[in-house]
């Protein structure tokens, strides 16, 4: 089994229980808030790849309930209850790998904690086929885990049962992908769920446009 499949694995298996710790999750919600900020009034299209349990949609949905927003999963699990947490959005099982085969454009593509679990060449990929379906002024939102790309590598669930392949990256690598992709970034924020004083991975959130 190669390493995105076992991922997929994991996280089709573990749904619920991601729903469950992630779902009402409000640490990013004031970065949420900066992407609607830069969508047109009405019905823009929105494409949220990766998109779990559906949580950013239902953010999204909750803040503009005119969006338009396809969400996408390669975990079977995550779409139906993406589906059933949104059911005014079109949701269904897709690669994130695969999104250069949709028709564009979209006002806004989401990438939360997608970036994560794909290598170096894919994630720049992603990057790239994320910049081709936007139009004129769209924006890109990512969200992804700081550290030394050296590092990476799987890590097993709190119950030992399943294992996800981890990749790390710099912000400095990030900005030159999405320079690459004639993106421009706009903001690029720090996060970590930690209490104060414990050690925890920093999470990059970035926000880009398309000129």
């Amino acid at each position: 089994m190669d390493n995105y499949q076992e991922s997929i694995d994991a996280f089709d298996q573990q749904a619920a229980a991601y729903q469950a710790k992630f779902m009402d999750v409000h640490l990013y919600d004031d970065t949420y808030d900066a992407l609607c900020e830069l969508l047109p009034p009405g019905a823009a299209r929105v494409l949220d790849v990766g998109c779990g349990p559906g949580n950013i949609t239902h953010y999204l949905l909750a803040k503009r309930p005119g969006l338009l927003i396809d969400a996408l999963d390669a975990a079977p699990g995550m779409i139906t209850l993406a589906q059933a947490n949104n059911p005014h959005a079109t949701c269904r099982v897709m690669d994130c790998r695969d999104i250069g085969q949709l028709p564009g454009p979209y006002d806004a593509v989401v990438c939360g904690f997608c970036l994560p679990y794909l290598d170096q060449a894919d994630a720049a990929q992603l990057l790239r086929d994320a910049a081709g379906l936007l139009g004129r002024g769209g924006a890109l939102y990512g969200s992804l885990i700081e550290g030394d790309y050296a590092h990476s590598g799987p890590q097993t669930s709190s119950n030992g049962q399943h294992r996800a392949h981890v990749y790390y990256y710099r912000a400095g690598q990030v900005q030159s992908w999405l320079v690459a992709s004639g993106l421009e970034l706009l903001t690029l924020v720090r996060k970590t769920d930690a209490a104060p004083g414990s050690p925890a991975p920093v999470q990059l959130i970035f926000i880009a446009r398309k000129a």
